[in-house]
Order: structure tokens, then C-alpha cells, then sequence
């Protein structure tokens, strides 16, 4: 696939850790091409205890990206760690 055909920019990403500064470095050494982001770290949809703030008046700008997991399942936003809200599967083209 080329560029311009899915005009948008792969971005690795993960929740705020002390690690975090290593993980963009990673991204940079491994994939110079790509930004890598850090974003506010959430408790996974229940997977993982962290705390969770109150529900913003606002909606969250991840539900306006592309979410690929490895397994190529479409997750509905970044903390759809199973895509259990998925929106399609790319292994199978669905």
C-alpha cells in the first residue's frame, strides 16, 4: 500500500510510565520514520488497576484514529486492548 492511498501516519503509542522515556527512544532508533506518543494512561477497559478521573464533557479525539492491534483486529479507541469494541478485523478484510 502505498502513501497515498491511506494518506495517514502510523503512530506508536502507550500510557504515561516512568518508561516512557525509553519507549521514545525505542520508537525513534527502531522506526525513524514514525513519531511515537505518550498519552494519559487509562485502566484498559478494567484489564489493568489505575486511576480513573472523572468522564470528560468532551469526546475523546482517539475515536477519530485507526487503532490496529498485532493480531490486525481494528480496536475502537487506544484502550481497546482486545478490540472487544472493534470495528473490523484486517487479517480477514472484514
Amino acid at each position: 500500500m502505498r502513501s497515498a492511498e491511506f494518506p495517514r501516519e502510523p503512530v506508536p503509542s502507550r500510557g504515561w510510565t516512568p518508561a516512557d522515556a525509553a519507549f521514545l527512544e525505542w520508537v525513534k532508533r527502531s522506526y525513524p520514520l514514525f513519531n511515537g506518543l505518550v498519552t494519559m494512561r487509562g485502566d484498559w477497559m478494567g484489564a489493568v488497576p489505575a486511576p480513573v478521573g472523572a468522564v470528560p464533557d468532551v469526546g475523546c479525539r482517539q475515536w477519530f484514529e485507526l487503532h490496529l492491534l498485532a493480531n490486525g483486529k481494528a480496536a475502537f479507541c487506544c484502550i481497546d486492548a482486545d478490540a472487544r469494541h472493534g470495528v473490523g478485523d484486517a487479517a480477514n478484510g472484514t
